[in-house]
């Protein structure tokens, strides 16, 4: 991590912010937050970001009506310039300090906003993938939300590197292909384009977002499915996206080889033009 971050209006040291140990935030893991890209000195697609950070902020009941996306805008520039990149990752983070009433020792008190960046550490590409050994719920009423509460996808990756690769498909509990641990999930058959319908349990990344909207706008059709796990594996070309490796392509499922050149209108598309996503 950078050596300055914002925190409640502030800028200071990375070191200094603090939660109080009886709040909700550290006993439950309840707050929200999303991961963004920094590129060229500007945050990539903040407007969306923001918008599903206070969309699951308030799902999840915790206030954050005092912060704008402005002044979020303003304390990434003001991080840019103390912590000098042009590239970086951001993480924006919506804590509720107030506490349980079973350990209610204080009075309540107000949501913390966390601003955090850090450099990009290089991924190795194509993917290696193996199938995860934890299933995702798709009756959970946090698939949808990415809450600060991230240790099934932390536990999930972790099994995925212990074995030797770089990620993993989740399934959920009837079999379905929902995402990566990191990542959504996109792939190719018969040069049509699919990914999981968020009904599977995926969790409705920003990117994920962008490029079916893009792909669509350039006359391609996404189709949001619900599909077993031998539909994906039966594909032609398998490719990740997120908001910091925006796309990364799958070389292999468990050994199982993808293509790796591309060669259809729509990989094209995806691979290269969205490579150069505006900000």
């Amino acid at each position: 991590m950078n050596q300055f971050v914002y925190f409640n209006g502030s800028i200071v040291a990375a070191e200094d912010p603090e939660i109080p140990l009886n709040s909700f935030a550290a006993l439950y893991g309840k707050g929200v937050f999303t991961t963004l890209l920094i590129k060229n000195g500007f945050p990539v697609l903040l407007g969306r970001h923001w918008e599903r950070l206070t969309a699951n902020a308030a799902f999840v009941g915790v206030e954050c009506t005092a912060v704008s996306l402005s002044s979020i805008a303003e304390a990434l520039s003001a991080l840019k310039d103390l912590n000098k990149f042009d590239d970086a990752k951001a993480r924006i983070t919506i804590f509720d300090l107030s506490s349980p009433p079973q350990w209610n020792y204080a009075k309540s008190a107000s949501p913390a906003i966390l601003v955090q960046t850090a450099e990009i550490a290089p991924a190795r590409e194509p993917f290696e993938l193996t199938i995860s050994i934890f299933p995702r719920n798709s009756g959970s009423p946090l698939a949808a939300v990415k809450s600060c509460n991230y240790l099934e996808n932390i536990l999930a990756h972790s099994h995925a590197v212990e074995s030797g690769f770089e990620e993993a498909v989740r399934l959920n509990e009837f079999g379905e292909v929902t995402s990566a641990c990191f990542a959504n999930i996109f792939w190719i058959k018969n040069e049509k384009l699919f990914t999981p319908a968020i009904e599977t349990g995926c969790l409705p990344g920003i990117m994920r977002g962008y490029v079916i909207d893009a792909v669509q706008n350039a006359g391609f059709r996404v189709q949001t499915v619900r599909s077993p796990l031998e539909e994906l594996l039966s594909a032609d070309e398998i490719f990740l996206t997120s908001s910091i490796k925006q796309v990364a392509v799958v070389k292999s499922i468990d050994q199982r080889l993808f293509g790796s050149e591309i060669g259809d209108k729509v990989r094209t598309f995806v691979t290269n033009e969205l490579r150069s996503i505006p900000t």
